[in-house]
């Protein structure tokens, strides 16, 4: 029963308004002693709220609501009063039976001799709700194999609910409510969602092998769009996110147990490898390295399919895979990635950038290259260019006498992207028009080789130099995420667009985050989003985000980390949430020293933070890994604060005892040390390094 606060009678009777507390009839001692007893568990005044309300829908249930109540699409504040909820809107103040009597209504009306199925339906449900699994199971087998299709389709959703809790209360012998689940689930999410729990219960057995199996038949599903977490329903995942959170837990449990299990795994995992392989089926491919994202079997694969896609014509997302090959901890991989690479540079034209990798390999197997081709010739300079030079001249040519376009777009910028210095294009916004009209521009050549649009405004221009990946580059838009490939320079819009529902009315452009070649992030007030950079398909998504956190405090460093950890930092710039980044799980909350708030001395390398202490005397240079949560490097320094980034890796410091150290950002191992004097470092006020 519902009533409108300000809503005439549907009857036509004039609305009757809740007794004031001063205007209720006589009542008893008993009455005043039980109601003096129910205002000690209840505010005063929420308390009389409910007993007025409750009053009022019983004098006029019948007769105020004529037909089926319409009941509004989200509920109010909900008070508990008797048998009801009640629910208090802006407009309206809803009573919603409670479940025990609501079940004890439908239990009179199925005493009777008319026992319909819809009845049933309710019972079984509200026994569902209130924990009485076995009371719902006995409605359900009442209403038999008769029914219609409708019926039995609701019929086997109230029973697939109750096994699922069964499955959750008895986690000792699950194999009786794993057999009925299996044969109760028959369209695409119902299998996913039995796979899912069937794979947790095998790993919570140690039963490694059949979990595997069960993550590969879930991969053959090929599930679309996003699952929701069974403990965070702020949090969604995908299908993909969702292995890589099994691979996670089945290496966490093979550890865990030792090396016996680990052969038949291994096994299973070797014999499919060698079939995909043998395949070359690209979806087989695919969910091979979905399945088995981060072991020794997955690097063969994962160059396998780089060159599918290449004959396909995916450049980029070959580009990605190939990237992921030169991390790999294995020097063949490494070493073959590279090559794979650079042959894959040289086919789109980027004969220095080819030439350069080929230079940094000890086998480079230049015969791969014909001897006339560019990529060669570009070797044979940079081989040249180790040999001892006697003088150097320098020329300059203005920008008036060079190309009249190239002048024109520097001209009339409105502002060129922030790019890597070792990128052979330069980004520049033309600021004309609307979608914005984005050049590329050539380097080497100082040419415009394409004109790329994008819908206006946009963000990303700023952090490209540490958002691009290879020759990816996020960018983000009002209520749309993209991925530009400078690879696929002859498409003149970005590789792919996703618009994810959450942020279709957001004013503001969303926010673009870290990426690598496996994930890149974004976002928009209290979302966050991770896609994955070769298809723009969301990984995962949170909502729970503080909208001043993250990228809105800091659109630099509020949100960094790698493959394996993302960190997002609150409105504060101390506290700070740290997420897989392949699956969206949280590992851990924390906070940073309280010294570490100076936000514009911080640098970010990876999932690295690099921060000065905030003290005036006996500052010190900290690097704090986000994922061990420990301080790779921690040294005092001098009090002319001299400290510089060398490159994407490295930082420079100076000592508190006059010494320079070149140090790693990611490991906090110092590469280089070298001796200063006193009056060398009193005398600095800056540091500027040069390779």
């Amino acid at each position: 029963a519902r009533t409108g606060l300000s809503e005439p009678d549907p009857s036509g009777q004039k609305t009757e308004e809740p007794v004031d507390a001063h205007e209720e009839p006589a009542r008893t001692s008993s009455d005043r002693s039980a109601e003096t007893a129910a205002e000690k568990s209840f505010d005063l005044s929420t308390f009389n709220l409910v007993v007025r309300v409750a009053r009022m829908l019983e004098r006029r249930a019948e007769s105020a609501l004529s037909g089926q109540p319409k009941f509004p699409e989200k509920p109010g504040n909900l008070i508990g009063g008797g048998p009801f909820i009640v629910s208090v809107g802006p407009r309206e103040i809803v009573a919603y039976p409670r479940a025990a009597a609501l079940l004890n209504e439908v239990k009179d009306r199925l005493a009777g001799a008319d026992r319909a199925a819809e009845d049933l339906l309710l019972a079984a449900d509200l026994e569902r709700m209130l924990d009485g699994g076995p009371a719902a199971k006995e409605y359900l087998a009442q209403l038999g194999d008769t029914t219609s299709p409708e019926i039995a389709e609701r019929r086997s959703q109230l029973l697939r609910s109750v096994l699922y809790q069964e499955l959750a209360a008895n986690q000792e012998d699950p194999t009786t409510i794993l057999g009925e689940l299996d044969n109760l689930s028959r369209t695409p999410r119902e299998r996913g969602r039995f796979l899912q729990l069937k794979s947790a219960v095998e790993l919570r057995h140690n039963k490694f092998a059949e979990a595997l199996e069960s993550a590969s038949e879930f991969a053959k599903l090929d599930l679309p769009g996003l699952l929701p977490s069974p403990t965070d329903p702020t949090h969604l995942m995908s299908a993909h996110s969702w292995l890589a959170s099994q691979s996670d837990e089945l290496r966490a449990g093979l550890m865990r147990i030792g090396p016996r299990p680990s052969v038949g795994v291994s096994l299973r995992a070797e014999s499919e490898q060698q079939a995909v392989l043998k395949s070359g089926d690209r979806k087989e491919l695919e969910r091979f390295l979905a399945v088995h994202p981060a072991d020794r079997f997955t690097d063969a694969v994962r160059q396998r399919l780089a060159e599918v896609l290449t004959k396909a014509g995916e450049i980029q997302r070959a580009e990605l895979l190939l990237i992921q090959g030169q991390r790999s901890p294995t020097p063949e991989t490494r070493q073959s990635a590279a090559l794979l690479l650079a042959r894959l540079w040289d086919s789109t034209g980027m004969a220095e950038e080819a030439a350069e990798l080929l230079a940094q390999q000890t086998n480079p197997r230049l015969d791969d290259f014909p001897a006339g081709s560019l990529t060669r010739l570009a070797y044979d300079r940079l081989q040249g260019a180790t040999k001892p030079i006697d003088r150097v001249r320098i020329s300059q040519t203005f920008k008036e006498h060079c190309d009249r376009e190239l002048d024109d777009a520097y001209t009339n910028a409105s502002r060129p992207f922030v790019m890597r210095p070792t990128s052979p294009f330069q980004l520049i916004d033309r600021g004309s028009s609307t979608p914005a009209e984005i050049s590329i521009v050539d380097r080497l050549t100082g040419s415009i080789v394409e004109t790329l649009h994008l819908p206006s405004p946009y963000t990303g221009s700023v952090v490209a130099s540490v958002s691009q990946v290879g020759h990816f580059l996020p960018l983000g838009s009002r209520g749309a995420l993209h991925g530009v490939s400078l690879l696929e320079r002859d498409r003149d819009k970005p590789m792919w667009t996703t618009s994810p529902p959450q942020i279709a009315l957001d004013v503001e452009p969303a926010l673009v985050g870290p990426s690598g070649p496996t994930f890149c992030v974004y976002q928009s007030h209290g979302n966050l989003f991770v896609l994955d950079p070769g298809t723009g398909k969301i990984l995962w998504q949170r909502s729970d985000l503080d909208p001043q956190s993250g990228l809105s405090g800091d659109p630099i460093r509020g949100i960094f980390g790698d493959e394996r950890v993302l960190v997002v930092l609150a409105a504060d710039h101390l506290a700070y949430t740290a997420y897989n980044t392949a699956t969206g799980q949280e590992i851990r909350q924390g906070r940073l020293d309280n010294e570490s708030r100076q936000t514009s001395e911080r640098r970010t390398f990876g999932r690295c933070l690099m921060y000065v202490t905030a003290e005036e005397a006996n500052r010190h240079v900290r690097i704090w890994d986000s994922l061990s949560d420990r301080l790779l490097y921690d040294r005092a320094i001098s009090d002319r604060l001299l400290v510089k980034e060398t490159s994407e890796e490295e930082v420079a410091v100076v000592c508190d005892d006059c010494t320079l150290q070149i140090v790693d950002g990611r490991t906090g191992a110092v590469r280089v040390t070298q001796s200063l004097t006193p009056r060398e470092v009193q005398s600095a006020c800056q540091l500027a390094i040069f390779r």
